[in-house]
């Protein structure tokens, strides 16, 4: 594998996609990101790993350093550059940690290459959307569409964190406004993808261990879309966390040590 710092591959349908790999030992772990974000969010459990493990953080097409397509595309298509990024560097199999949109990325990863996996971590994620998610993501779609990006990043931050945390840190408000930088015709792409994903009549075929993370008080992602989804898995573990949408940006001590014992068991 290549050393340290942030690279870039081509996937199988040319995009120029942008990858980090940090580490160089014990379990190869690939983070994948949920709906707007790069892959700066995981920095947490990027630095809590990588000094033990092989850690590789992808951002998505549309997203990040990654180029946007000039065509509509879909999360199966996203689950097609983690297979690539995995067959570009021959890191196979990994542990695949994937939260929302992330998530659904490993479900159809898993479904279509299992070779590539050896184990599933999904947080905070949905097999399938209802007529609620539908509309939320719609809603989102319209407010990048209309340039809002203000708007569009206020909504996101209601949606992804707790209340409680929020009222405990209240500088994650403007720290998190002011230092977004989202692609937003990436992310209106994307979010056409979330609104199509559906997988649930498949997930049996997940024939690989399975953690299950669950914000107790996510209102993006509800829990019962989660456990729907866990419901369906053959070999799954659940846990439920204290938090929204984003458990390792609200407990990443926490989130790290529920990954860590379930790998090692």
């Amino acid at each position: 594998m290549s050393s340290s710092g942030q690279l870039f591959f081509k996937t199988s349908d040319g995009l120029r996609l942008h990858y980090l790999r940090k580490g160089d030992g014990g379990k190869t772990i690939v983070f994948l990101c949920g709906l707007g974000d790069n892959l700066t969010s995981w920095v947490s459990q990027i630095d809590a790993f990588s000094p033990t493990d092989t850690v590789i953080a992808l951002d998505n097409r549309g997203a990040g350093e990654s180029e946007t397509p000039s065509d509509p595309y879909t999360v199966s298509r996203m689950a097609e550059d983690a297979h690539d990024l995995v067959g570009y560097l021959g890191c196979g199999p990994v542990t695949a940690i994937g939260v929302s949109m992330g998530g659904a990325i490993c479900q159809e990863w898993a479904l279509r290459y299992p070779q590539d996996i050896d184990r599933l971590v999904l947080s905070s994620t949905w097999a399938a959307p209802d007529v609620y998610l539908d509309t939320l993501y719609m809603h989102w779609q319209n407010l990048a569409k209309s340039g809002n990006r203000k708007a569009l990043i206020e909504s996101l931050l209601l949606y992804c964190w707790s209340p409680g945390y929020l009222s405990a840190h209240p500088e994650v408000i403007p720290e998190f406004i002011d230092g977004e930088t989202m692609n937003l015709d990436g992310f209106i792409l994307a979010a056409g993808a979330c609104r199509a994903h559906d997988c649930l009549d498949r997930l049996g075929g997940i024939d690989r261990e399975t953690l299950v993370l669950i914000g107790a008080q996510d209102i993006l992602i509800r829990p019962e879309l989660t456990h729907a989804l866990a419901d369906l898995l053959p070999r799954v573990q659940v846990k439920i966390m204290q938090t929204g949408h984003m458990p390792y940006w609200e407990q990443p001590d926490t989130f790290a040590a529920l990954v860590r014992d379930f790998l090692a068991s």
